[in-house]
């Protein structure tokens, strides 16, 4: 749950725990970006801890601005 306040010491980048995030997901204060806003990038984001739980929810929003070419 954001705010994300932790930063990896080597690389300077916001980090979370218990998750990885890949490609070109960027962690940023208050929200996760999965792919900025160009085509042909690809980013994920995976727990490190395996989920037990027999009933879960995600709240997700997706915007595209069109902006970029």
């Amino acid at each position: 749950m954001a705010p994300f306040e932790a930063v990896n010491d080597f690389t300077g980048m916001r980090v979370i725990s218990d998750w990885e995030l890949g490609g070109s997901a960027v962690a940023h204060r208050g929200f996760v970006r999965l792919t900025a806003e160009k085509q042909s990038q690809k980013g994920w984001i995976a727990n490190r801890n395996s989920f037990e739980g027999g009933e879960w929810s995600l709240a997700m929003e997706l915007r595209a601005t069109g902006e970029s070419q």
